[in-house]
């Protein structure tokens, strides 16, 4: 008997993890689009994009104050950005131009919800869950950028807890408790240390990587930086001799 780690989804697939739950997500997804969008003409553009004009909605209702009815939504158009991607790969659709976009449109999602609660907030004047927004917003930035930059140098990054799917669900789950500051306290920390904890484990596979007795990536971009500082130092001029 197999653990319970989502297996049933697929007996020809390894077993996903509890805590993955992106990836537990993606599998459910396409079995679901087997048996539904994927009998559809429907292009996975298509369902990206209507995913995006989903969260043009939450953000309206953000904005308004409708913290519940956004939620509801969002959770939707999460549902949405989880199709696009299964739709794609049940159908060998898959195409890098489609991956981009796909990522592209993504970031906008994100930003138009941070702005339709940051609208809310300073209609509010709740300055401490503005700067909680900022701090969530900033990390999922550089979350995602830490993947991106560390995937063109060569290097296998961990795929962390607070994904884009996770945050998404968590951010809804909180606003319709009505726990708008608990949840930002929640996925401020969370997804800078899931940030931080990326640009360590990048730092200790660019040490493993190291020949034995060359320094490290990271001890050769320090040494790098301070010797580039130093030249640009302007030398001292030499004594004036009478």
């Amino acid at each position: 008997m197999r653990g319970w780690a989502f297996s049933r989804i697929s007996d020809e697939r390894e077993p996903v993890r509890l805590w993955d739950i992106e990836e537990a997500g993606r599998r459910l997804a396409e079995r679901w689009v087997e048996h539904t969008l994927a009998r559809i003409p429907v292009s996975p553009s298509a369902v990206t994009v209507a995913g995006v004009l989903l969260n043009v909605a939450v953000a309206v209702l953000l904005a308004h104050g409708y913290l519940r009815w956004a939620a509801g939504l969002m959770l939707l158009a999460a549902c949405f950005d989880v199709a696009d991607g299964a739709l794609a790969r049940t159908t060998g659709r898959e195409t890098p131009l489609g991956a981009f976009l796909d990522s592209t449109l993504d970031r906008y999602s994100e930003g138009l919800i941070g702005l339709g609660l940051l609208i809310h907030l300073l209609q509010r004047n709740a300055w401490l869950d503005i700067v909680l927004l900022y701090l969530f917003l900033v990390g999922s930035l550089i979350f995602s950028y830490t993947r991106a930059r560390a995937e063109a140098e060569g290097f296998v990054t961990h795929p962390g807890f607070f994904t884009r799917l996770v945050r998404l669900v968590v951010l809804a789950l909180g606003l319709l408790a009505g726990q708008t500051r608990i949840v930002l306290w929640l996925l401020a920390l969370g997804v800078q240390a899931s940030a931080l904890q990326r640009l360590a484990g990048v730092c200790v596979e660019a040490r493993r990587r190291a020949s034995p007795g060359k320094p490290s990536a990271l001890r050769s971009w320090l040494r790098n930086f301070l010797a580039h500082r130093a030249l640009r130092e302007e030398p001292k001029s030499p004594p004036r001799v009478l």
